[in-house]
């Protein structure tokens, strides 16, 4: 929970900076959720309905590509890092669930190894009950951001500095170099967007784990040093 509080605080102080360096155009916000009485019009009241049932609405509204229902259910930026990574279409299928600290963690696979894990509020749900799907993630999907990743990843592996310094801060290179250099067969496993922040977790084939904070939208516009901080462990 530490970890993600501290995600969300550096993600908040990127979207201020480019929010006052680059001007509003450069900041592009996530899209607006439509509003309660719009999704209550679609949908019908959900603010008591169970979190499973809640979680596979918003799911279902992913398969079909309705940024409408994902972003009735979740948010703009849940919607963008879903249908931009590819996981719209086919069919995800419930593995499990499980609760704790007051969400409802529900698991989905597609195909031959695509998972899909949906993070939904148990109670306390904002407003009339919208936006209670917190946070996603894929894996076994590659699209632009976790691709992105992958590519910072691979320049670590083959010890190549200089790709590297082009595709993070030079804090994070540095970090990765001082942990390993190069490092040890690492890969992408997952890409999470929770409100506020996206990461991608790494692993090596030694076991070890890695957080890399991602600012999506600098991947999205073809910016470059889109990797804003590392943490291991």
């Amino acid at each position: 929970m530490r970890r993600a509080n501290r995600w969300a605080a550096l993600a908040a102080g990127m979207i201020a900076t480019a929010t006052v360096g680059a001007g509003a155009a450069e900041a592009q916000p996530a899209p607006a959720r439509p509003t309660a009485i719009e999704c209550a019009a679609a949908f019908g009241e959900v603010a008591t309905l169970p979190a499973i049932d809640y979680g596979t609405r918003f799911v279902r509204a992913v398969e079909r590509g309705g940024k409408f229902g994902t972003q009735c259910f979740g948010s703009g930026q849940l919607t963008s890092m879903l249908f931009t990574e590819g996981a719209t279409g086919g069919v995800w299928t419930q593995t499990g669930a499980e609760a704790g600290w007051g969400e409802l963690h529900i698991s989905y696979v597609r195909g031959a190894g695509e998972t899909l894990d949906v993070t939904v509020l148990l109670g306390g749900r904002p407003g009339s009950g919208w936006g209670a799907v917190t946070e996603a993630r894929v894996g076994g999907i590659r699209g632009p951001v976790s691709s992105y990743a992958a590519t910072l990843v691979a320049a670590w592996n083959r010890g190549d500095r200089a790709s590297a310094a082009r595709l993070a801060e030079s804090s994070v290179v540095a970090a990765l170099w001082a942990h390993g250099n190069p490092g040890k067969d690492w890969r992408v496993d997952t890409l999470t967007a929770r409100r506020g922040f996206t990461v991608v977790s790494i692993s090596s084939r030694s076991g070890e784990r890695a957080e890399l904070l991602i600012n999506a939208a600098a991947v999205a516009r073809e910016h470059g040093q889109a990797v804003k901080a590392v943490a291991f462990g």
